[in-house]
């Protein structure tokens, strides 16, 4: 049974795997059994003298269990009953705590088997019902992680953030990051599904195996064509398949980082700027956005406040040894520093 952290417009918790209701069930009615059994045992070691048998039989083992039990039940024939003080008081302070606790665990479990899970479930569907254009992240490893951090920072909205790995610790860490975690394997279907993929704007592949990746991409495409896929990938060899796999974006954090490292050799501060153009926290970022009206016929190079440093048009980029005669059309999007 699957249970699935709810969006922040409800309380935001963390819920993991848990054992099936009749496990539970037997567990506590195990230590119920055990309960009763040890504490008709001390009741008749130390009180089977102080304890009235309506019947004038000897107080047994068996009439303290029985004694117990309903007294535990606080159904109360009366047969047995306490007739000096210290067996009173050993009712009072001992067996009556009992019943307490058997009747929390009773109550409890009821609540729990019946009560609280389906009122999770039916608040887990209505939210994910509602959702839509949100943004899935598949896998919550270190690259999953930064990705989130990154949009929360950007000022998306974090009910529109949706988390997948079939880690509890994982999913336990983005509930903290105050979004939506879902348990289970992002490769089947029935856990995209129960991420509204359907609705979904962008999936964020963010797995570290690679053919992993390829199969969420595939399966992704096929419940939502529309879907906007960006994917993870270590070998470069896999950039083909993720890429036949319906792929729009691709990252090689290997590739990256080994580009990175080459121009510090030479560029060391280069690369520290880099690194503070991918992240908000130093005030300096990448943006890219449509062009506006106002600037519709300008050059490109002379936008203002701004460096532009790439304009998309027609879905293609065209770079900054271009921008310096390129004017600026109504559909155009620019990327520049600010």
């Amino acid at each position: 049974m699957w249970y699935f952290g709810l969006t922040r417009t409800l309380s935001k918790r963390f819920y993991r795997k848990e054992p099936s209701p009749l496990q539970i069930l037997a567990v506590r009615l195990i230590f119920i059994i055990v309960l009763l059994l040890v504490v008709a045992a001390i009741f008749w070691i130390f009180e089977k003298d102080h304890i009235h048998d309506e019947f004038g039989d000897d107080f047994s083992y068996i009439d303290s269990l029985y004694f117990t039990i309903v007294t535990v039940t606080t159904l109360g024939y009366g047969d047995i009953v306490p007739i000096t003080e210290s067996a009173r008081m050993f009712d009072a302070l001992i067996i009556t705590p009992v019943r307490i606790v058997v009747w929390v665990l009773f109550i409890g479990t009821a609540y729990q088997l019946v009560v609280q899970n389906h009122w999770e479930r039916f608040r887990m569907r209505r939210a994910m019902n509602k959702i839509k254009d949100h943004v899935i992240v598949a896998g919550y490893g270190t690259t999953g992680a930064a990705a989130v951090d990154e949009l929360i920072l950007n000022g998306y909205n974090q009910d529109n953030l949706v988390v997948i790995d079939n880690n509890e610790n994982m999913i336990k860490s983005a509930a903290d990051a105050g979004v939506t975690g879902i348990f289970g394997d992002p490769t089947r279907e029935e856990t995209l599904k129960q991420a509204a993929i359907a609705t979904a704007r962008v999936l964020i592949i963010a797995t570290h195996q690679d053919d992993t990746n390829v199969l969420i991409a595939l399966t992704a495409k096929d419940l939502n064509p529309k879907v906007k896929i960006i994917a993870r990938v270590s070998q470069q060899e896999n950039i083909k398949q993720l890429k036949r796999a319906g792929a729009h974006v691709i990252v090689s954090p290997s590739l990256t980082s080994g580009n990175l490292m080459a121009m510090a050799v030479s560029n060391s501060n280069s690369v520290e700027l880099i690194g503070d153009l991918l992240t908000t926290r130093r005030g300096v970022n990448l943006i890219q956005r449509k062009v506006k009206a106002s600037e519709v016929g300008k050059p490109a190079k002379q936008l203002q406040k701004c460096v532009v440093i790439d304009v998309v048009r027609k879905g293609k980029n065209i770079g900054p040894t271009e921008l310096d005669k390129l004017v600026l059309k109504k559909d155009d999007e620019v990327i520049l520093i600010g």
